[in-house]
């Protein structure tokens, strides 16, 4: 949380006002669904970055889509990226 919110300060500070949240941290990354804490987690923190940007997106790697709507569902986010959907 702490690493996120710093990230977000950067970003706000600098202009930005739409961010994507992922969990690029994790590597290396599942090969197909995250487990649940990663989820909750990623809720967690987006729901707080929310609070501060216009426009949130949410990328779940390495490419679980489902996790990622739940998340952006939980966190009112704007869209989702899921780099390999097909």
């Amino acid at each position: 949380m702490d690493h996120a919110l710093r990230d977000a300060e950067a970003l706000l500070a600098g202009g930005i006002r739409s961010v994507v949240v992922e969990n690029f941290g994790d590597a290396p990354f599942f090969a197909t669904a995250v487990p649940p804490h990663v989820s909750a987690m990623m809720s967690v923190i987006g729901a707080r970055i929310r609070v501060d940007f216009e426009s949130l997106g949410i990328n779940v790697l390495r490419n679980d889509g489902h996790a990622a709507l739940g998340v952006a569902a939980a966190t009112q986010a704007d869209f989702v990226r899921i780099n390999v959907f097909t």
